[in-house]
């Protein structure tokens, strides 16, 4: 990687590091004036596919600044595959608030939040630009030395199975504390009948290795062009 793009690159993440801690000191403030336990933010995959994103930013972040600094020669595989399914994780985020949080919220008036509420404050953050600077930053800078393997996508598969497991449990279990018709169900997935939330577990798993599949495909046709673009200039 040239150190040109290598500094885009860290600039990405870096951007990313400080809106996901700027998103948690809000979400943590408006949990403090609801009186909600700080906990109870952690339940939400929103939540926990940011910081996923988070962790897998600073990892590169001390990677980039590693080759910067000529201390290593390349970024390992295990890191690019953690930023694919940190990437996989958040897209996800993005795609459940623009195609099914945000149509019920504009068709259902019985729902406890309005569409603005999806798009304000941490919400802003967590759903819109986390998830996208994450696509673009793996589509245009990550995995250039192709290290990423093709069966290697199905990693992207665990961090969302683990949580889908943890939802469907909780829906049929209630073991986290709270009571009410969404106290278990936050994403209001029983609209479709508890019968069916299986099914959107295996959905989820299924949409979790497509997003990883085309993130990956899309990263190494956008490459292979770079490439051929600077084989073509010399």
């Amino acid at each position: 990687m040239n150190k040109k793009k290598l500094w885009f690159s860290l600039c990405f993440n870096i951007v990313i590091v400080i809106l996901t801690i700027i998103g948690l000191g809000i979400a943590v403030f408006d949990a403090q004036t609801m009186n909600t336990p700080y906990a109870m933010l952690l339940k939400y995959f929103t939540t926990l596919s940011n910081l996923f994103l988070f962790v897998a930013a600073v990892i590169m972040i001390v990677y980039e600044a590693l080759l910067l600094a000529n201390k290593t020669k390349l970024i390992p595989n295990w890191v690019s595959v953690v930023k694919l399914s940190a990437t996989v994780s958040t897209t996800i985020t993005f795609l459940v608030v623009v195609f099914f949080l945000l149509p019920m919220a504009l068709t259902n008036k019985e729902q406890e939040y309005s569409p603005a509420f999806l798009f304000v404050n941490s919400n802003l953050i967590f759903h819109v630009f986390n998830p996208l600077l994450g696509v673009v930053g793996f589509l245009l800078f990550d995995n250039e030395k192709k290290s990423i393997k093709l069966p290697q996508t199905l990693f992207a598969l665990i961090f969302v199975g683990c949580y889908e497991i943890f939802y469907t449990l909780d829906v049929f279990l209630k073991f986290m504390p709270g009571d009410g018709p969404t106290a278990h169900d936050w994403y209001n997935f029983t609209v479709f009948g508890n019968q069916f939330i299986p099914l959107i577990l295996i959905l989820f798993i299924c949409l979790s290795f497509l997003i990883s599949l085309l993130l990956w495909l899309g990263n190494k046709k956008i490459n292979l062009f770079k490439k051929q673009k600077r084989t073509a200039t010399k």
